[in-house]
């Protein structure tokens, strides 16, 4: 779990930096770009919350390495693993030993705070679902509890020759609400439009609202919102969560203004804005309600009235070019910012279930991006030593590419606790998935592949001046 927890750290803080980054060239990017693109983009960024786009550059990576000159292959595992051809005094032990305890990949079991932080996230998210959750339940008990469906048919046939220029062929119920200052969209599987039953409109500017949330309907803004929802609960520690949220709003309203009035000229656009400033001081809260409100705050509201009387439609086809490539950058730059920061920074890996105090290589593989350089061997001996091995603590060995008819003939030696030497595969999940090993025998491989040892002690007491030679004979 600790794992997921860092590499969710790494993707909230690439995307707020991409946030900060996007939100910092608005003065600019507002000028150019439509709020459609705006809205896509601020979405596209909220993804890295979410989507670990590193994984993908990770795959191609795995794919395309080049072969170096010493025909090493590189594979993505923790650490490295220490070899000496010769040790020839305690002198040279010592160094060995402190190379390996410097590099190895296995973990003591220790309690350390940073095992408790991913229980703590994941408190955070249950409360905040558990909130989102009460909230839009309490909204929808007053919906459906006080709210009378729409009876006169004027305001009926108004939605219907709305939905019938949207292309919208599913029933859609209106409702009136004597709680609500703003109409809005609600319900995901059963959409509904529910209007202040204390605000009088003309059938014109029913019009204008059936189809400004209409267009919600049609662009799945309220699963989108959903969606923000579920991230934003993973990410509630993170204050620029929130903010990407808040701005997803506001270009999704913006946006959808942007589609509604891009056929009207200026006298309608003037009657738009009218409607709007009609339910300023009736705006609807929506910090996680998921619904789509038809106003919002003063200070928004005066920004999408200036936009609605400033727009001129659609932009020319070089703008519209810029504004992909723009969007292109945004995407790539972001995944590369998160691959970078995966290769470059340390993780530490959750404890094995198998064996307390190791962690094996295929774990560490499976969650994180350090490469290591698996080497092609020769028939030789190869040796190590370590002064000490605690009870429950493990040392790792080896990195060996050997195909099938290979040999191996392990020597080991100790003094004290209980020494197990274990033959793994890097894909191996447990100890038990290797094998093994006796000192003096000599072993057949059956199978071609990456193997590393295993060095166990399973004692009460500490195993001191332990040592390990391997005798590989390659085919």
């Amino acid at each position: 779990m600790l794992i997921l927890y860092y590499s969710l750290l790494l993707m909230s803080a690439v995307a707020s930096m991409l946030h900060v980054g996007l939100w910092l060239l608005e003065k600019w990017t507002r000028t150019y770009f439509s709020a459609k693109w705006h809205y896509v983009s601020y979405i596209l960024v909220y993804t890295f919350f979410i989507f670990p786009y590193f994984k993908v550059l990770t795959f191609i990576n795995d794919r395309f390495s080049i072969q170096s000159e010493s025909d090493s292959i590189m594979v993505p595992i923790q650490a490295a693993v220490q070899e000496t051809t010769e040790v020839s005094n305690l002198h040279m032990v010592e160094d060995i030993n402190q190379g390996i305890n410097q590099s190895t990949y296995v973990l003591q079991t220790d309690w350390h705070i940073l095992n408790v932080i991913p229980y703590l996230l994941l408190t955070g998210t249950i409360i905040f679902l558990i909130v989102a959750f009460i909230r839009n339940i309490r909204i929808h008990h007053r919906i459906t509890s006080v709210c009378e469906p729409v009876s006169d048919l004027d305001i009926i046939l108004g939605l219907e020759a709305s939905k019938q220029k949207l292309g919208i062929k599913k029933n859609v119920a209106i409702y009136f609400a004597p709680f609500v200052s703003s109409p809005f969209l609600y319900g995901v599987i059963r959409p509904r439009i529910v209007l202040p039953a204390g605000i009088e409109f003309t059938s014109d500017e029913y019009r204008q609202i059936f189809l400004h949330e209409l267009i919600h309907y049609k662009r799945h803004d309220i699963w989108l919102k959903l969606f923000l929802i579920a991230v934003n609960s993973l990410h509630w520690f993170n204050p620029l969560a929130y903010k990407a949220r808040r701005d997803i709003d506001r270009y999704c309203e913006l946006s959808c203004d942007e589609h509604l009035v891009r056929s009207m000229n200026l006298m309608e656009r003037k009657r738009y804005c009218e409607l709007l400033l009609s339910v300023l001081w009736n705006a609807t809260d929506q910090k996680s309600q998921v619904y789509t409100a038809f106003s919002d705050k003063r200070i928004f509201l005066e920004g999408r009235i200036n936009m609605i009387l400033k727009n001129k439609g659609t932009k020319r086809k070089s703008i519209k070019i810029l504004s992909g490539v723009v969007t292109l950058f945004l995407i790539l730059g972001g995944s590369a910012a998160v691959y970078a920061g995966s290769i470059t920074t340390k993780s530490v890996p959750e404890l094995n279930d198998a064996k307390p105090g190791v962690v094996l290589l295929s774990e560490i593989k499976k969650e994180s991006n350090i490469e290591l350089t698996v080497e092609k061997v020769s028939s030789r001996e190869y040796q190590t030593a370590y002064t000490e091995i605690k009870p429950g603590a493990s040392k790792g060995f080896g990195g060996y590419a050997l195909k099938n008819g290979d040999s191996l003939t392990p020597k080991f030696s100790s003094a004290g606790g209980d020494l197990k030497v274990y033959l793994l595969e890097y894909e191996d999940q447990v100890l038990e998935d290797g094998k093994l090993l006796s000192s003096n025998n000599k072993y057949n491989l059956a199978e071609s592949g990456n193997y590393y040892f295993v060095l166990v002690n399973e004692g009460q007491t500490s195993s001191t001046n332990v040592e390990l030679s391997v005798q590989l004979q390659v085919n």
